[in-house]
């Protein structure tokens, strides 16, 4: 289960929703969409001013979807207002103006969520609609926007064996603190389920690296890491943490962050969230970077998060004060829930 996009290699749980406030000023409002492979465009936040905020329908169980353009609400559109001709950036840096043609709905896991569909489609064979999370070609906004790509690393570059030793070392602390949690708000917290002795046979994988220049020679980065097990032996009363082991893989610890490194490449003691989940991916989000936008300290990183039942879209940024990352929107892009749940 990784998300994906077109043109371009493939990369916590769902984050806290709400808006956040940036701190320098922009003008005119403008809204800001994903671009998917079938040529939908989904709004999914407006910038207005220093405001982040989101006045398009998120995915229902059943979408009302307008008979045309005019049938659209004003509401929908929020301030920038009716905006038939987009500008449309794809993540290989091709823009263009990408014309709206009508309303269309489109499917968003268990959900149905409403779209603007336009004639800009990924190059044949266009995925089917089945396709969850569906490949995004992009980005588009309702006025131009300077969008630039969030560069994906390699092992070839030499900041990547930096990187998976600091992680790999934060990953290890984070599970020998686990070994060390009994309640935490009265709630009874669970060992790792493989011994420290097993643990420490095991290196941490760095599964994706993602990099934007920060400015003053630093830069932004984004990681996904694992450290994977065999299935742990367990006690009559305890319940087993993976079903089954999948090529010989029965647990692993999942781990994902932010962190700054700078001119030097020396990797700071990286804060990540840290997990223990099944080796397939059942309870973590992967993040999909899409491109940033802005500069200096009002620089947005886009990102789509995943699930295997859910999709949203975010936007982060890094607070200089504490030196971590701060959300600034989050729209829900569809999931499955149980039948009870509707």
């Amino acid at each position: 289960m990784r998300a994906g996009i077109i043109g371009v290699s493939a990369l916590a749980l769902c984050l806290a929703g709400g808006f956040s406030v940036l701190r320098a000023d922009y003008t005119p409002a403008v809204t800001i969409a994903v671009l998917r492979g079938d040529g939908v465009l989904v709004p999914i936040a407006t910038r207005t001013d220093s405001k982040w905020t989101n006045t398009w329908p998120v995915p229902l169980k059943k979408a009302d979807v307008p008979l045309g353009l005019d049938g659209i609400p004003k509401r929908w559109w929020g301030k920038p207002g009716p905006t038939p001709t987009w500008h449309a950036w794809q993540i290989d840096g091709v823009t263009s103006k990408v014309a709206v043609e009508r309303p269309s709905w489109y499917l968003a896991h268990c959900q149905q969520g409403v779209g603007l569909k336009t004639s800009l489609t990924a190059q044949p064979p266009v995925p089917p609609p089945t396709v969850q999370p569906y490949p995004k070609l992009g980005l588009a906004s309702t006025s131009p926007l300077a969008f630039k790509q969030i560069e994906p690393i390699d092992q070839s570059d030499p900041i990547w064996m930096k990187v998976a030793d600091a992680v790999g070392a934060a990953i290890s602390k984070a599970e020998d603190e686990m070994d060390r949690r009994r309640v935490i708000n009265s709630i009874p917290q669970l060992k790792h389920p493989t011994p420290a002795a097993e643990r420490a046979n095991v290196s941490a994988h760095v599964e994706a690296l993602y990099r934007v220049p920060q400015g003053a020679g630093r830069s932004l980065y984004y990681v996904e890491a694992t450290k994977r097990y065999g299935m742990p032996p367990l006690p009559a009363d305890r319940k087993a943490v993976a079903p089954s082991p999948k090529e010989g893989c029965g647990v692993m610890t999942f781990a994902n962050g932010f962190f700054v490194a700078g001119a030097d490449d020396a990797i700071p003691p990286p804060t990540l969230n840290v997990k223990v989940t099944s080796c397939d991916y059942d309870t973590v989000s992967l993040i999909l970077p899409l491109a940033v936008v802005g500069e200096g300290k009002s620089q947005v990183w886009i990102g789509q998060v995943t699930g295997w039942d859910y999709e949203a879209y975010a936007g982060f940024r890094w607070n200089e004060q504490d030196s971590k990352i701060a959300d600034v929107f989050f729209t829900h892009g569809g999931w499955c829930v149980p039948p009870d749940g509707w």
